[in-house]
């Protein structure tokens, strides 16, 4: 008896221990994963609350101090050594306004006890730091991004809420060996965005160094008033890595090696007033022209369809630009048709929309349609503008039918006292002489023909089964083709899982991908992989936890610090290479 109580006693003392050494700690690190106490507005930071020697799960903490940022989580790690297990979760951050966050306390409710840790203290500043103010870089990543440089501008940084603000972003670089992957965009909620057009090249002195560039525009609608912050775009790119060992330029060829890097822009923030007060519906904010109505045909009988067209020309958002209601005397009726949109082509020409009615007369005689009036807020005068077109006249006629022609045939006749004449004129004499119809002599079709038209079915049948026979080798070629692109992924994340090197998931989950959809590396994102998913019938869950898996392949591949859950993560890959061969 005494052993057991031994027993039962060294028991709790070790639950007790264990859970006296628990501890939670709260970093903040920028997206390369470097411990940070300063951060740019707009860009993107980490938050990392780790969670030691506790037993069993935890749940996800609770962070104060983050309600004024876009927050998001990313990952989660656990690893657990003799009962007792570490979790890391990852969050990404991104705060919109200048100013000092303390970050902190992260709460965690476990087995009843609280567990509460530090408060960290992060200046948000304006400006990108320097290379050289990165203390925490080494000096091959700070040479790096000294030749690259990534630069967001607006034409404009005050405005009103639906005026349109001209964007473009610049991607600067030194080395011609620099191959740029994929440009990305942040989460955009109070902006209507629209595409951006075709890069452009050229080249630009800045501080006395000469860059090359490729720029892309865009535009883009504020939704709100208040102050509002574009957020930092991202650039990968690839960059040759330096070998200097002995011998290195000699055997370069053997081992064509590039190293992947991410830089971030700048935010930029803008004032955006509301629209003062008007007593009229506002249809559009820009600068438009002028406004047009043309309606064809002019005349026509009553309850047949005339096309009336309004054409506005100007600048502004004309996908926000709605079909105008129409003030229409009592004697007509309409219903909106089609909408169409004509882009400028070049500065010289205004951008139309074109909106198109069915009119139709359901009184008979000469109407006037008034003048059509459009309303907008003009951005170069910074007042309410009102446009019009010029009135239209239309003629509705009584429509006449057959029945209502031999009606007053018969009438007149009737009142003329000739009722015989009532009679022709309404029925038709009776044929006595029987039906009718020409005859042609008979039309033999020659043999030669005859034989053609019997061969041609069976060419016919014989070209489908071949057809359809390539179609099915065509698909059958695919399949085998993804089974060989999954096959080959398998092998080298087990060869990373060997060399303990989590880097290169990424990029073998970016090529698996490309393979599997055959679009280009540059296309493929998280979103596209969602989508990927989706289509195939994964569920919503599991693409949850996919999500979480990119998140941290993704990290790690552009991660200075080493991380040791290596052959975890490489499990991780290895299910989802089951997944993807079950879908394909």
């Amino acid at each position: 008896m005494d052993k057991i109580v031994g027993k039962l006693f060294l028991l709790l003392l070790c639950c007790n221990v264990a859970f006296i050494n628990a501890g939670i700690r709260l970093e903040v690190k920028t997206s390369d994963g470097i411990a940070t106490q300063a951060v740019v507005v707009g860009q993107p930071f980490l938050v990392e609350v780790t969670i030691d020697n506790v037993q069993g799960s935890v749940q996800a903490p609770t962070i104060a101090g983050l309600e004024q940022c876009v927050v998001r989580r990313t990952g989660m790690y656990m690893s657990s050594i003799n009962g007792a297990s570490t979790t890391k979760y990852t969050y990404q951050v991104r705060a919109d306004n200048l100013g000092t966050y303390h970050v902190g306390p992260a709460r965690v409710v476990h087995e009843r006890q609280e567990l509460l840790s530090n408060v960290a203290t992060i200046v948000v500043g304006k400006d990108i730091p320097t290379p050289m103010q990165q203390k925490n870089k080494n000096s091959t990543h700070a040479a790096a991004q000294q030749s690259v440089l990534l630069r967001l501008m607006v034409d404009n940084e005050r405005v009103v809420v639906g005026q349109k603000i001209k964007a473009s972003l610049r991607f600067y670089y030194q080395d011609s060996g620099i191959t740029l992957s994929t440009i990305g965009q942040p989460d955009f909620v109070d902006f209507e965005v629209k595409q951006a057009s075709k890069p452009v090249g050229g080249s630009q002195d800045i501080n006395g160094n000469n860059y090359k560039f490729a720029e892309w525009q865009w535009e883009l609608y504020p939704k709100k008033s208040g102050d509002l912050t574009i957020p930092a775009y991202s650039a990968d790119y690839e960059l040759p890595a330096h070998d200097n060992r002995m011998f290195g330029n000699i055997f370069m060829f053997l081992n064509m090696h590039t190293e992947r890097k991410r830089v971030y822009s700048n935010a930029v923030k803008l004032v955006v007033d509301p629209l003062p007060q008007s007593a009229m519906p506002v249809k559009a904010v820009g600068v438009f022209e002028s406004i047009t109505a043309h309606i064809s045909p002019p005349v026509a009988k009553k309850g047949e369809g005339m096309v009336l067209v309004l054409e506005i020309s100007g600048e502004g958002n004309f996908d926000a630009i709605m079909a105008p209601c129409l003030s229409l005397p009592t004697g007509l009726k309409y219903y909106d048709s089609n909408t169409s949109f004509v882009k400028a082509t070049d500065s010289t020409e205004l951008s139309k929309k074109c909106f198109e009615y069915i009119v139709q007369g359901v009184e008979p005689g000469d109407w006037e349609i008034p003048a059509q009036k459009f309303v907008y807020f003009d951005t170069a005068k910074h007042a309410y503008v009102t446009l019009k077109t010029s009135p239209l006249f239309v003629s509705i006629q009584e429509a006449v039918g057959r029945e209502d022609c031999v009606a007053h045939a018969s009438h007149d006749a009737v009142i003329n006292g000739d009722k015989k004449n009532v009679v022709q004129e309404v029925i038709a004499p009776l044929d006595t002489r029987g039906l009718w119809y020409p005859v042609s002599p008979r039309f033999f079709l020659p043999w030669f023909l005859f034989y053609l038209f019997v061969i041609l079915p069976l060419v016919y049948i014989v070209f489908s089964l071949i057809k359809n026979e390539s179609i099915t080798f065509g698909r059958y070629s695919r399949y085998m083709k993804k089974k060989a692109a999954c096959k080959s992924a398998r092998s080298k994340i087990i060869r990373c899982m060997r060399e303990s090197d989590e880097k290169k998931l990424y990029l073998i989950f970016i090529d698996l991908f490309a393979q599997l959809s055959q679009k280009p590396c540059a296309q493929i994102s998280l979103r596209f992989t969602q989508d990927y998913f989706l289509e195939r019938g994964i569920s919503y869950e599991k693409v949850g936890e996919w999500n979480s898996f990119f998140e941290h392949i993704a990290h790690a591949a552009y991660a200075h610090a080493h991380n040791n859950s290596t052959q975890e993560i490489g499990r991780m890959a290895l299910e989802w290479i089951d997944i993807l061969e079950k879908v394909i």
